[in-house]
């Protein structure tokens, strides 16, 4: 049985007097529209509201700083995946992948640069942790999307307001 036929026969599981019964719903009468999920809460905003809530005390900006110096491995975020039945679709999404996993090395290598220096310097650590904030302001667009920055991600969802243009 195909997917396809599958989906045309979607079995609407409904309890009606404490009896399970089933009916049959043409999937094609149902209206679906997937939320566009190219836009998630600003990794930004979240990092400067701890930094400021932090502020509070030299113990909890020293806390917050020994856990943005460990290194972040989290990966590209999307907010839609590509058909998989799409050759095209799936190397985009490869070609995003690779060129975002050199970026995330390239500012790990220099986030744990700005930390060290800023000690050496004696910088306090809450000063270190905005020019954290000030290192993620500098990044491409590609790593700022893709650790979602500014609140957008990687969609490759065709209602998306998210485009990908990457040239593979």
């Amino acid at each position: 049985m195909s997917i396809s036929s599958i989906g045309q026969n979607i079995a609407a599981y409904s309890i009606q007097v404490g009896k399970n019964t089933a009916s049959k719903v043409d999937a094609n009468s149902i209206e679906y529209r997937e939320a566009d999920k190219s836009a998630v809460p600003a990794k930004r905003g979240l990092l400067t509201s701890m930094i400021a809530r932090a502020a509070s005390s030299d113990q909890h900006s020293q806390a917050l700083l020994d856990d943005f110096s460990k290194p972040s491995n989290s990966g590209l975020f999307l907010g839609g995946l590509p058909d998989l039945s799409d050759p095209e679709a799936i190397s985009k999404l490869s070609k995003v992948n690779e060129l975002f996993l050199v970026e995330q090395s390239n500012f790990e290598n220099q986030k744990t640069t700005l930390i060290n220096q800023g000690v050496k310097s004696g910088d306090s650590a809450q000063k270190i942790l905005k020019d954290i904030v000030g290192l993620y302001d500098s990044q491409s667009e590609l790593f700022q999307k893709g650790v979602g920055w500014k609140g957008e991600v990687f969609s490759f969802d065709a209602s998306s307001a998210a485009v990908v243009d990457v040239r593979v």
